[in-house]
């Protein structure tokens, strides 16, 4: 790594993007979506007069899961049934009790390509993992008749959840996935591989589910089913995070190239948290001017970083003068990228330059160069203007980023870049777009994003139309409520 400090980062944990909603919003789908069961009822296989029926309200997704386990509450009514006692039958009832087990959730194919379904998974591939776990049981709201048929209860509900966990229907999220890496502007964008994380909160607005991905055909396996707790923040309803390691390889990366077309891939090594300019290589940058002569600056090092909020980039450079004569500098700037309103009142991005830059500049004069004031003067003249081709273009990867986010990775334009230096970028509109095209989430609506945050990976968030949704259902519970009386 170029720099091993990265504490207190935003992390995708290897994926290429994340995408999470808090459990509030999930839960308010599955309530509309009318998703979850109707009741259960098991007959004991072995003995057909051992039997426990009920019905269910809405299952809900509560806290207490992590990874790859995600815990439903599963909230029981009208139970009846009878159990075995010694040698004859005791039958039972229960007013209402709730029972939360932990599930795992798959992709199933939909019929339509490249369309796949984030659903519970009703089956097991080990033994190590079952279908269904009970977590806990809550029997205190109403008494059990009689008490020890709780158990008898509990037994129930498990085998019924075992045989019969996909009749929980609800779509969590629908996934368009590409079995190899797309191409396209937006490619950067399009999930090759994918899987799904919970992250546990204090509370509800704390806990939230996501989709992870893989989108630049990356195999995905040995990666951890985890989310930054950190992804949703403040009133946000959901969040997008773009690791880091994307940012540099696919958005900074193809620029560099287009901007420095003398760079040549081997040149130059993509590391975990940088950009950097291989030892000993040397590239010949665009050429500059002094008093009617023409020189080439070789930028001789060269790294971009992204650490937590920062992107540094350091530039060295050496330009010939004559023979024996060498002058060079060196720039070190620091930007970060920022949300912000174009001239239009439309979000956007930009990028905010942190501190002022670091430059400096000198010449290495071989001992048999006769020096003249002349000589140190035309080092001086070539050493500034090779300074004003590293300064000048010093923004320029930052500027890419920005343009690839809003019109998507395509080379640089001089029309975008002009707009982004002067802080007046086109709308996001398109990232939105693009964003939410892929990855669904069932009963939301398009991605408004309300904050941008680089802190090592770039963390998008913002709202779904979760809110409104939340208010619908709760305007329609007293009309529920009357309606029942």
């Amino acid at each position: 790594m170029c720099n091993s400090t990265t504490t207190g980062e935003i992390s995708t944990f290897g994926w290429d993007t994340a995408f999470a909603v808090r459990i509030e919003n999930v839960n308010a789908a599955i309530v509309s979506q009318k998703s979850s069961p109707a009741g259960f009822s098991f007959t004991d296989p072995a003995d057909a007069q051992v039997h426990c029926s009920g019905t269910f309200g809405d299952w809900q997704v509560v806290r207490g899961g992590d990874g790859s386990g995600v815990n439903v509450q599963l909230p029981l009514l009208n139970i009846s049934g009878q159990m075995k006692d010694n040698d004859g039958y005791v039958p039972y009832t229960c007013a209402g009790a709730s029972i939360i087990v932990t599930v795992r959730l798959t992709y199933f194919d939909t019929g339509q390509p490249n369309e796949q379904n984030l659903k519970v998974k009703p089956t097991s591939d080990t033994p190590d993992v079952p279908v269904v776990e009970l977590y806990s049981a809550d029997f205190s709201q109403h008494p059990v008749q009689p008490s020890y048929a709780l158990y008898a209860i509990q037994a129930a509900v498990m085998n019924w959840c075992a045989e019969n966990l996909a009749d929980f229907e609800h779509v969590f999220s629908v996934i368009d996935i590409n079995d190899e890496a797309d191409t396209g502007a937006w490619s950067f964008l399009k999930p090759t591989a994918v899987s799904y994380a919970y992250v546990d909160g204090e509370t509800d607005a704390d806990a939230f589910l996501g989709v992870l991905a893989m989108t630049t055909g990356s195999p995905s396996g040995g990666l951890q089913q985890v989310l930054d707790t950190r992804i949703v923040q403040a009133s946000e309803e959901g969040a997008f995070c773009i690791s880091r390691g994307l940012l540099l390889s696919k958005l900074i990366l193809p620029n560099l190239m287009a901007l420095w077309p003398n760079l040549q891939a081997s040149q130059i090594s993509v590391l975990d948290d940088c950009i950097k300019l291989n030892p000993n290589q040397s590239v010949d940058l665009p050429q500059t001017e002094y008093q009617g002569n023409t020189y080439t600056p070789q930028l001789k090092q060269f790294t971009l970083s992204i650490e937590g909020q920062q992107v540094t980039i350091d530039a060295y450079t050496e330009t010939d003068v004559q023979d024996g004569v060498t002058a060079w500098c060196r720039n070190v700037a620091q930007y970060t990228l920022v949300k912000s309103t174009n001239k239009s009142g439309q979000t956007t991005l930009a990028y905010k330059q942190l501190g002022e830059p670091q430059t400096s500049n000198g010449h290495y004069i071989a001992e048999w160069v006769q020096i003249t004031d002349a000589i140190l003067a035309v080092v001086l003249g070539v050493a500034l203007a090779a300074l004003a081709v590293v300064t000048g273009g010093a923004a320029v990867p930052i500027i890419a980023v920005i343009g690839a986010l809003i019109v998507g990775a395509v080379a640089l334009s001089p029309t975008i870049d002009g707009m982004i230096q002067n802080n007046d970028a086109p709308a996001i509109d398109l990232l939105q777009e693009n964003i939410y095209a892929p990855i669904v989430w069932t009963d939301s609506q398009a991605f408004a994003v309300s904050s941008v945050d680089l802190n090592g990976s770039l963390r998008l968030g913002g709202a779904l139309g979760f809110s409104a949704l939340r208010q619908i259902l709760a305007n329609q519970q007293p009309l529920n409520a009357l309606q029942a009386c």
